[in-house]
């Protein structure tokens, strides 16, 4: 009988939920930590003609010619034993090499999301969904990605007031502590006299778009579940919503049908089933989109709305 394989982390509080629907549709699932792999689990595979092989999770095997779907959900890298520097790199290279022929070898089956499209194409790569979004007719703001001091004084000149990003989903560390970097606010007087720290590090700028409030929006196929985030109600969460997480209210939202068919559009388009978005209401009533990230977490607003979004997953692994 085909499973779905589940290829996650033990500390993704969400994969118990998408487990309990799985459970409820009577749908068969094999959970993979890749973390453990080689140390504990074993797998084997091969390609005559077509795939063939097994995956051995605490001695238990199931055969991977009856995988019927794949949810990738955060995993750890593969990790391994070894206290040797080069066997430990060696070790560690050619196990996540054999990871990823494994994966590019089930790409006939469901994914989400397709690993090739989602974390090497669309995922931090902000300029690729910005120019999606806009050739299917979603606003979006001007955005420069530049470390040449001229073109940044320019931009931040033309616009005034500017909102500075990072590129790349990563925590800083300062002096070895964990760092967030946030969305912060520049203007001309932030960049006179910073041509050698604008030199040394590209920068993500985009003009600032004035808010009534946020949305946060989660795509699983045709199905849109979108909460209203009242940014502007804390001096905190203005330039950035995460700054105040828990102390922001989370509300259903109502998207416009015309803006609700583009979203789930971009997400077809780019080759998604799942997809979180973050878009701006400007106090015009203006939709404004800023980006999508095909990992963006879902759990919080599930709970804060009490939408259905664990339930739409299992669907789609289930082809139901």
């Amino acid at each position: 009988m085909g499973y779905t394989l589940i290829i996650t982390n033990p500390d993704e509080p969400v994969v118990q939920l998408v487990l309990n629907e799985l459970e409820t549709l009577r749908q068969p699932y094999f959970i993979f930590y890749p973390h453990l792999f080689p140390i504990r689990d074993f797998l084997s595979f091969s390609f005559d003609g077509s795939l063939g092989g097994k995956l051995t999770i605490c001695g238990i095997s199931r055969p991977l010619c009856e995988i019927e779907s794949v949810w990738y959900w955060k995993p750890l890298p593969a990790a391994q034993k070894s206290e040797n520097v080069g066997y430990k790199k060696f070790i560690q290279n050619e196990s996540r090499a054999a990871l990823w022929s494994l994966y590019t070898s089930l790409e006939d089956r469901v994914w989400i999301n397709d690993l090739l499209r989602a974390n090497k194409l669309i995922e931090d790569n902000k300029m690729y969904q910005l120019r999606a979004a806009e050739s299917i007719g979603l606003t979006i703001p001007a955005t420069l990605i530049s470390n040449d001091p001229r073109e940044v004084k320019y931009f931040v000149s033309k616009h005034q007031k500017v909102a500075a990003k990072q590129l790349y989903t990563q925590v800083f560390l300062d002096e070895g502590d964990p760092l967030l970097l946030y969305t912060n606010v520049i203007t001309q007087q932030d960049v006179q006299g910073s041509e050698r720290q604008i030199a040394a590090c590209p920068l993500f700028l985009q003009e600032y778009v004035e808010k009534a409030y946020e949305l946060r929006i989660t795509v699983v196929g045709e199905r849109v579940f979108s909460a209203k985030i009242d940014s502007q109600s804390l001096a905190t969460s203005q330039h950035d919503w995460r700054k105040a997480g828990n102390e922001l209210s989370y509300i259903p939202y109502s998207l416009p049908e015309e803006v609700s068919a583009k979203i789930k559009s971009l997400v077809k388009n780019l080759g998604l089933i799942y997809g979180a978005i973050d878009m701006i209401v400007t106090p015009d009533g203006d939709y404004v989109f800023l980006e999508i990230n095909p990992n963006g977490r879902w759990g919080w607003i599930q709970d804060s709305c009490n939408f259905n979004i664990a339930k739409s997953l299992a669907e789609k692994l289930t082809k139901k």
